[in-house]
């Protein structure tokens, strides 16, 4: 289902990377990635790393959605600078809740 969700993302969005974690209590689990900016263990160790000014962090605990247009505007966390520095410009990070 993972690598499906990636699929559509990347075709409604125009998107060139797209990556689907699944968070539980105790792990996190990549379900799907597209990305020539990160591979699915970087991104699953940034995700489990608990860097505490993570933005993404944030649009979880929030459940809001956050576009950020482009990433050399923003105070950048090292796993934001690496995406930067890996190519990627802008984001949009959605969190989507089991219901």
């Amino acid at each position: 289902a993972g690598s499906v969700f990636v699929a559509e993302t990347m075709r409604i969005f125009s998107a060139t990377h797209s990556v689907v974690a699944l968070f539980t209590d105790s792990e996190v689990r990549i379900a799907g990635i597209a990305s020539d900016v990160v591979d699915a263990g970087g991104i699953k160790g940034v995700l489990a790393s608990g860097e505490p000014d993570a933005n993404w962090r944030r649009v979880l605990n929030d459940g809001e959605p956050q576009v950020i247009a482009d990433l050399s505007e923003i105070a950048r966390t090292p796993a934001e600078d690496s995406l930067y520095s890996g190519g990627l410009r802008c984001m949009m990070r959605v969190p989507i809740r089991d219901s």
